[in-house]
């Protein structure tokens, strides 16, 4: 049976025993003690994924929204003895904050220019709570915000539609332009008879003959 216990770089361990105040152990080798009780804590960056969840928006649109936050312990006597579930603490809060930066947002804004809002939202309110728990939240990432089916289709067509009519007008551009050359060649032409017939001399296929013919 092993006499000692080793602390790696990432973690801590708090020894905790009936002769005093909580010990917390660095890296290295310690010596077991068998009255004491010991308990890991990983200093590691992790990842907490807020599940999605229903929302509703500004304008009354349900939205689908879930989010990420990365963390890490960096007190692990108050992570360990302030709540019995600090992570679950800190879950709540990220879905409370989804919910109160949401309802001051537009859906359509939701899914783009107010999207990088709501994530520094949810970060500054999950920071505060994991503050109480020894976690400092590192960043907090809106991860999907889901139209309702529906409106998701409005969205397509209304793009489908605007493109449409982009393609129509640069196809209209194209026609003006090569009319307006066409008439502008015309023009040259019955200015310049000469070289109307220039242009159809070279107009003629290989091999044919031209007959030229004096009026009178």
């Amino acid at each position: 049976m092993f006499r000692f216990i080793v602390v790696h770089p990432w973690e801590r361990v708090l020894r905790y025993s009936a002769s005093g105040p909580v010990k917390v152990l660095g890296p290295g080798r310690h010596w077991r003690t068998l009255s004491a009780r010991d308990v890991r804590v990983d200093l590691r960056s992790q990842q907490l994924h807020v599940a999605t969840q229903e929302v509703l928006s500004a304008d009354m649109i349900t939205l689908r929204v879930s989010a990420v936050l990365s963390y890490r312990i960096v007190d692990p006597v108050r992570f360990t003895e302030m709540a019995i579930d600090p992570m679950g603490e800190i879950y709540v809060a990220a879905q409370d904050a989804l919910r109160a930066a949401l309802a001051g947002v537009n859906a359509e804004d939701a899914t783009g220019s107010a999207r990088a809002a709501i994530g520094e939202h949810v970060f500054v309110s999950t920071r505060s709570a994991g503050e109480q728990y020894g976690v400092e939240v590192v960043a907090a990432n809106v991860k999907d915000v889901v139209l309702p089916s529906e409106l998701r289709y409005a969205y397509s067509e209304v793009a489908t539609a605007r493109q449409r009519s982009l393609a129509k007008l640069e196809e209209a551009r194209s026609e003006t332009a090569a009319l307006r050359s066409l008439t502008n060649g015309a023009k040259l032409l019955e200015d310049h008879p000469a070289l109307a017939q220039l242009k159809l001399m070279q107009a003629l296929p290989m091999g044919a003959t031209v007959k030229l013919t004096l009026e009178k």
